[in-house]
């Protein structure tokens, strides 16, 4: 209904941080709802919000359930948003935003200091957004003294270092925006922290607590006031303010691999795999000292430091490196298929990208030998 509609924008207009620069004409926003429901609601709440220069993708804006211009409607991938950066590229356009289909996750690409087009990933996004929250409502007197951060356990470890520099608690769920919202219901429930942000590496954020679920929609508007606030105020791109977050915390690389083990005996193996490590834990992976080992099916798992709430047992194991890296293995609850998700960090991104594939290369020939040994 209309009505849901306006009173949804004008909730998530009272979570924008810096409004005056919605106004700002010098910014170029390309958004684009993958034929997808977005298309309802972001143009109204562009709108409503006073946002000029928004350009949209007129061939995906119409609903279309075979998703023709794509070949496939997630704003993950580089490919969906190539129609975006070819309007983006035309315009000269600052940001392209787009939405999946149902408009609960987000993407971007952003144009860099020397006019390209970068992807910015799911966890970059995440800590941009969160970076942001936290210092410009900090600056504004406006961060309450209990604010707290809900995040996954696969969700990049920068998100805790950035909190932690704000004075902001941590809190850590289990994979799935269900999660993050039991952790708000708690919130509410013990009256001991207010809820400023919460999100997960695959591309959903939630930004307030109007929704309990991931939302694109105070997602793609606060990323347009990113961008908007950073090119009028401080002469800056979103590519060079990811820069100066990695340079502040470190260079964290994340890259997940997914390997899929088909046939009858799939699951059989992969809880082979997971068994495996559960019994036979390495001391390194690529000379890099395990310090800490958490598995969260037999260890007893708090989702903050002193929290009286423990995460539900998972079937997933988790390493900790002196160095702030870590290495998750996480077997899919749905299909034959296991996830380890390497996250690095360095002194650079070089460094932390050197990492990650010395990483990959050392830990995953011992899952092809523990498969191929089955």
């Amino acid at each position: 209904s209309v009505d849901i509609d306006n009173d949804f924008i004008e909730e998530i207009k009272r979570l924008m941080i810096h409004k005056e620069v919605f106004g700002s004409t010098e910014v170029k926003v390309v958004y684009t709802p993958l034929h997808g429901t977005g298309a309802a609601v972001i143009p109204k709440a562009f709108e409503k919000i006073g946002m000029k220069n928004i350009f949209y993708v007129e061939e995906q804006m119409k609903p279309d359930q075979d998703f023709s211009t794509v070949v496939y409607p997630n704003p993950e991938e580089k490919e969906a948003l190539t129609l975006g950066i070819k309007k983006a590229e035309s315009i000269g356009a600052d940001i392209v935003i787009a939405t999946d289909p149902d408009a609960d996750r987000m993407g971007i690409v952003a144009r860099d200091k020397d006019g390209k087009f970068v992807i910015i990933n799911g966890n970059q996004i995440g800590c941009i957004l969160l970076h942001y929250i936290l210092s410009e409502k900090k600056a504004k007197g406006i961060l309450p003294d209990n604010a707290a951060i809900v995040k996954t356990v696969v969700t990049t470890d920068l998100q805790d270092e950035i909190a932690k520099s704000f004075g902001v608690k941590v809190f850590n769920t289990l994979t799935g925006f269900k999660f993050i919202c039991k952790k708000m219901r708690d919130f509410e429930d013990d009256r001991d922290y207010i809820y400023v942000y919460g999100g997960e590496e695959s591309y959903g954020y939630l930004i307030g607590s109007h929704a309990r679920d991931k939302d694109s929609i105070s997602a793609t508007l606060m990323i347009a006031e990113i961008c908007s606030y950073l090119k009028t105020v401080k002469n800056m791109t979103i590519p060079e303010y990811l820069e100066e977050i990695f340079f502040k915390y470190g260079y964290y690389i994340e890259e997940t691999v997914s390997k899929t083990i088909k046939g009858l005996s799939g699951v059989e193996t992969i809880k082979k795999i997971m068994q495996h490590f559960r019994s036979d834990k390495p001391d390194s992976v690529a000379g890099e000292k395990i310090v800490k080992y958490t598995d969260y099916k037999n260890d007893t798992v708090p989702d903050a430091e002193d929290s009286e709430y423990n995460l539900p047992p998972s079937d997933v194991i988790q390493y900790f490196f002196g160095d702030g890296s870590k290495l998750t293995l996480r077997p899919s609850g749905t299909e034959p298929k296991i996830k380890f998700y390497f996250s690095t960090k360095g002194g650079s991104m070089n460094e932390a990208m050197e990492k990650n594939k010395k990483f990959r290369e050392d830990f995953l020939p011992t899952i092809d030998k523990i498969v191929n040994n089955l």
